[in-house]
């Protein structure tokens, strides 16, 4: 929600054209959800994490290093890029089946998942509030978006670090199993 006031200040975009930005990213939530689950079933769930959480990173660099001067298109084809990447992501990590979690406690996976996937949506507005007291508007909004790129550099690195705690266990599975 923080990019439509972000384009105007940032990119002297319009209002309206603001809009029109905010609500194209908010229809790329089935793109995003449909080819992630399709390539996470191709490639290995944890893979496709990994890699999205990744891309999501770069744009968001992109977005803030990109020069005031560029084009609404080029504008609006990152901030569509951050809207795919970004509810791929949240689509993907509902797939639980690489974890070998049991029904019993899958309720409570989902329940603990959901917990840590929505926190942010509690608390970075607060983050930028924060940072909008201190800074002048782009500054605050190029800080924040800075914020959640290294949370995905982050979760790219928890992406990998359980795709390597799924592999082990699967190893000392087949190891067992022979």
């Amino acid at each position: 929600y923080s990019f439509s006031a972000y384009v105007q200040e940032g990119y002297g975009v319009t209002a309206v054209a603001a809009g029109a930005i905010t609500v194209a990213k908010l229809w790329m939530r089935p793109i995003g959800g449909i080819t992630a689950g399709f390539l996470g079933d191709r490639f290995g769930k944890t893979n496709v994490l990994a890699l999205l959480f990744l891309g999501a990173t770069a744009f968001l660099a992109t977005l803030i290093l990109m020069p005031t001067s560029v084009g609404t298109v080029a504008l609006l084809a990152v901030v569509l890029m951050i809207g795919v990447l970004t509810y791929a992501l949240r689509g993907l990590y509902w797939a639980l089946d690489d974890c070998d979690i049991s029904m019993e406690v899958a309720g409570l996976a989902i329940g603990v998942i959901s917990l840590l996937a929505y926190t942010p949506d509690i608390f970075l507005p607060q983050i930028y509030g924060f940072l909008s007291a201190r800074f002048e508007a782009v500054t605050a909004y190029q800080l924040y978006f800075g914020y959640i790129a290294c949370m995905g550099i982050v979760g790219m690195l928890a992406s990998l670090k359980l795709k390597a705690i799924t592999a082990r266990k699967e190893q000392q599975l087949q190891h067992q199993q022979a």
